[in-house]
């Protein structure tokens, strides 16, 4: 069996209602910040539009900020488990090269009609996609490795 870390997050945005999720990550990538982060917009997909925090309450009752890997192995370290609880805090939209914000307002998709706002966003999209899954892939590849070296 795959060894998961268990993860409970609540989004705290503005402009909706708090959402609360859960969520598994494979043991072996659970210390990885931008993996983390990737997995977070993969699971709130209104987070690839925005700029946020990831946060967790220490022993103190204090909001400790995660930014680095050494930040997520001390925030899981510390916290008690097996789901850890993380805060996302919206703090804006995203800007685009133009200092637009990048909202659903500003780049919608509509389908059979081509503009520039929206073919930026559906790439942003598909790029970020292509990424997550790449990693995925990588992951499995490494695991398979691991198989095939321990088993020789």
């Amino acid at each position: 069996m795959v060894d998961n870390v268990s993860f409970k997050v609540v989004l705290k945005d503005q402009e909706a209602d708090n959402e609360l999720r859960r969520f598994v990550m494979d043991k072996d990538v659970s210390t990885s910040f931008p993996y983390l982060q990737e997995k977070l917009c993969h699971v709130f997909p209104q987070l690839k539009q925005k700029i946020f925090s990831v946060t967790w309450t220490d022993e103190d009752g204090d909001m400790v900020t995660i930014a680095t890997d050494e930040e997520l192995i001390i925030a899981l370290t510390e916290m008690p488990g097996p789901v850890y609880k993380l805060n996302i805090d919206v703090k804006s939209p995203k800007k685009t090269d133009d200092g637009r914000n990048d909202s659903n307002q500003d780049s919608q998709i509509h389908h059979g009609v081509t503009c520039d706002a929206c073919e930026k966003h559906q790439l942003r999209e598909i790029a970020t996609n292509v990424l997550f899954v790449m990693t995925l892939i990588f992951v499995e590849l490494v695991r398979l490795l691991v198989g095939i070296l321990d088993t020789t």
